[in-house]
């Protein structure tokens, strides 16, 4: 119980960064974006994002649930050992953004996401960073 509360307030409300760049193109800016609080504050982000990087793996499956496939992912530059072989056929296509301990923000804001989900525990250091 324990383990599934932590996990879902992970989910839910510590790992909701967004990166919405001001150069991210007009379609972006006219959507319709909430507001989500989360550990680190409060972020808006765009209702139905369409550019999602994920620097955790375990993130992954949760947006091929929602039918969202990765534009990045922080896969530790070690993919075939560490994603399911069906799980990497569905998001094959994405940039590795580096590792999870340390994603590239080069490689990131060159995505240019409309939403960056991180772990609180792992990305609060970069958390400004991740925001531009």
């Amino acid at each position: 119980m324990k383990k599934t509360l932590i996990i879902l307030t992970v989910l839910l409300l510590s790992v909701l960064t967004a990166a919405c760049s001001s150069s991210s193109g007009n379609q972006n800016s006219k959507e319709h974006k909430v507001a989500v609080t989360h550990d680190l504050g409060k972020t808006n982000v765009p209702e139905h994002p369409k550019r999602v990087v994920v620097l955790e793996l375990g993130f992954i499956d949760t947006l091929l649930d929602l039918s969202i496939t990765p534009v990045g992912v922080a896969d530790d530059n070690k993919a075939k050992q560490l994603i399911n072989k069906d799980v990497l056929k569905k998001i094959d296509g994405y940039t590795s953004v580096g590792t999870r301990s340390q994603p590239s923000m080069e490689k990131i804001a060159s995505l240019k996401p409309d939403l960056i989900i991180a772990d609180t525990t792992r990305h609060k250091k970069v958390y400004d960073q991740l925001k531009k």
